[in-house]
């Protein structure tokens, strides 16, 4: 995770929550998560892109990351 959070450092932002307690619990529960570690890559309105249960694969999480941002309006323009 910690080379996720490097790679996404300036594109997208990463939070861990303890799925047992507060707000980590809640949001367990709002995207049925019942497989710990559990990683989500959200879009903007909070729907899951992908959802990956045990094992983190960077390189999906990365192309999750970049197909969000190609929706997005070019800042440039």
């Amino acid at each position: 995770m910690d080379r996720i959070e490097q790679d996404l450092r300036d594109r997208a932002r990463v939070i861990r929550l303890p799925a047992s307690e507060g707000l980590g619990r809640r949001a367990a529960a709002h995207y049925r998560i019942r497989v710990l570690p559990t990683l989500l890559v959200l879009d903007g309105g909070g729907a899951p892109t992908l959802t990956q249960a045990g094992a983190i694969h960077r390189e999906a999480v990365l192309e999750a990351v970049q197909a969000i941002e190609s929706t997005l309006p070019n800042e440039e323009e």
